[in-house]
């Protein structure tokens, strides 16, 4: 009993505390210090701890590094991007509080299944390219894309990480710092001439496309020299088995000459990526101008904390995004919607199989259901189609396929696509709210202007 005593004594002494977090096992080890999960204690939710020692990254010079891993992190919240929930400084090391995922690396996925079926293919590289396109709008380019650098949540979802190498982009400014790895670079980058930034990362998602339907590299050779001249050269095999759209979307992504090569814009409405396109992908441009607070998570720090809502609300209001209710309010919410993303996916999945069975117009009436959502910067207060609360806009991320017109001075309805999050939160299919859905006429017949349409709408888009 005496010998079992002090074998607990001895864990709970061992047990370190950061902040609001217990830190637990360790994932990996690197050259600038460790990762470990830690536990949030009020939520109880796994986070990835990325621990720093300030002696070696300052002997490392990597202090640059670190700095803008941190500063463009801190700048995302996206689906497919890794989360950076707070940043805890002690005297030897730096503490990056990030989202938790546990299935590895897209590189391991690889070795282990070999290349890839098509579907499955497609799936990883249109979440990669949805987070790339969202890191290019914030004006970031990577860098430094490779399937080391995705990683992968417990239900194959990529997760864009390693923003070490990354800059930020100003019009007109060129980059000419070489780096990321050699097989995934592009000829300008191993040449060391002028680059804007987004053309480099159009290369590596090309050759990471290449990986996950081919299980090779497109450019390879242990001799460094050999290598850079294949990629120059910009000859690659392509396998029979490869379509003609894919082989298509492939050479102008790794066209040599970066003023030919596919934009990201090209990327995505090319033919081969559009097929079975989910919808929360590529969510409006404005998703970020306004968003409600999530009343029900707004409760859940409330009930855990024991404060008042009016606190919790203040706090996201507030100028410090590291104050604790604000990081519990974000880690309910980002779980809450990783699963509602996980429902919506197996939905998705169920309904495409059936789709054969169903006319294309009746499946583009069933796909929509109209609600009132609140402006930027303003009050609202939720009501039809299902929704209800009250409260204050705050800066955080409008639910996908949702689109708010600033032109209209009250909440106004709007379109939401039925097989997007927002649809269960705040919709029910009998909506009478709607002057065009009250009827249950066709979304896509004559349009009026007291009705802002959702971008997915292929005529009102």
């Amino acid at each position: 009993a005496s010998t079992e005593l002090s074998k607990q004594d001895r864990e709970a002494k061992a047990q370190i505390k950061i902040g609001h977090y217990i830190l637990q096992q360790t994932l990996g080890v690197g050259t600038f210090g460790k990762v470990k999960v830690g536990i949030h204690e009020a939520t109880g939710y796994k986070v990835a701890v990325k621990i720093l020692n300030r002696q070696k990254i300052k002997s490392l010079d990597v202090v640059g590094k670190i700095r803008r891993e941190i500063q463009n992190l801190s700048l995302f919240r996206h689906p497919h991007i890794i989360r950076l929930y707070q940043v805890i400084s002690t005297p030897t090391d730096i503490f990056m509080i990030m989202e938790y995922v546990s299935g590895g690396e897209l590189f391991d996925y690889i070795v282990k299944h070999g290349r890839l079926k098509t579907p499955e293919a497609r799936r990883f590289f249109q979440q990669i390219i949805s987070g790339v396109d969202y890191c290019h709008r914030h004006m970031v380019v990577h860098r430094d894309l490779k399937p080391e650098n995705l990683l992968l949540d417990d239900k194959n979802n990529v997760k864009i990480a390693d923003f070490g190498l990354s800059n930020i982009m100003t019009d007109g400014d060129f980059l000419r710092t070489s780096c990321g790895s050699p097989n995934y670079a592009a000829p300008e980058v191993i040449s060391g001439k002028l680059y804007a930034g987004p053309e480099v990362d159009v290369w590596s998602c090309g050759v990471i496309l290449y990986a996950l339907l081919c299980g090779t590299l497109p450019f390879d050779d242990e001799h460094v020299p050999t290598l850079f001249r294949k990629i120059k050269a910009g000859i690659f095999p392509i396998p029979d088995y490869l379509e003609k759209p894919l082989v298509n979307l492939l050479l102008h992504m790794l066209q040599v000459d970066p003023m030919k090569r596919a934009t990201i814009k090209d990327v995505i409405q090319h033919e081969w990526f559009q097929k079975d396109l989910p919808a929360y992908l590529f969510p409006p441009i404005n998703e970020s101008e306004a968003s409600i607070v999530d009343i029900e998570a707004v409760k859940e720090v409330t009930r855990r904390y024991g404060v008042l809502e009016e606190d919790v609300t203040n706090a996201l209001l507030g100028d410090d995004p590291h104050h604790h209710l604000s990081i519990a309010y974000n880690l309910i919410v980002d779980n809450k919607r990783i699963a509602d993303e996980m429902r919506i996916t197996d939905d998705q999945h169920a309904k495409c199989n059936n789709s054969a069975k169903r006319s294309q117009h009746k499946e583009d009436r069933d796909d929509f259901e109209c609600t009132t959502l609140p402006l930027p910067g303003r009050h609202y207060s939720v009501s039809g189609c299902g929704a209800h609360g009250s409260g204050p806009v705050v800066s955080s991320t409008l639910p996908a396929a949702v689109t708010i017109h600033p032109r209209f001075p009250r909440p106004h309805h709007i379109c939401i696509h039925r097989r997007t999050v927002p649809f269960g939160r705040y919709c029910r299919p009998d909506c009478d709210k709607c002057p065009k859905w009250g009827a249950r006429e066709c979304l896509f017949g004559q349009r009026q202007t007291s009705l802002a349409y959702c971008d997915l709408c292929p005529q009102y888009g």
